[in-house]
């Protein structure tokens, strides 16, 4: 036990040890038996907690939450813009599809609407040349 003791006591031999295959084997051991202990637990979150209300008076971190917060509403106003640029983009290809329909329905009636023209024009044609010929 000893020995344990002074190897999780000394930074740079812990590192070592755990840098061989039965460092790691007993890491992925004994740091699942701790993730499973409610006593480490505690002793985890009561140093996180105690951490934590020690950050709270840095002005560093203080600075780096403020800097955090302006990130995120960033973030959530790029996205908003994402959305209603997906829904712009959306609405254009609809519009674009209705459009080219219409476009093609247009050009239909402007043909059907020759047809007629020439139609109309080559009876004028025939009546015309029936009354000279009278």
């Amino acid at each position: 036990m000893a020995v344990w003791l002074r190897v999780l006591a000394n930074p740079r031999v812990l590192k070592r040890f755990l840098g061989t295959r039965a460092g790691k084997k007993a890491a992925l051991k004994y740091g699942s038996m701790l993730l499973n202990s409610r006593m480490a637990q505690n002793a985890i979150g009561k140093f996180i907690n105690r951490n934590g209300d020690a950050m709270k008076n840095d002005k560093e971190y203080k600075q780096q939450l403020r800097d955090y917060a302006r990130l995120q509403k960033r973030v959530e106003k790029l996205e908003s813009q994402l959305d209603r640029a997906r829904d712009n983009n959306d609405k254009m290809s609809e519009l674009t599809f209705t459009l080219g329909r219409n476009v093609v329905e247009m050009q239909r009636l402007l043909a059907q609407m020759q047809t007629q023209y020439q139609s109309h024009m080559q009876q004028m044609q025939i009546a015309m040349a029936n009354a000279r010929t009278r």
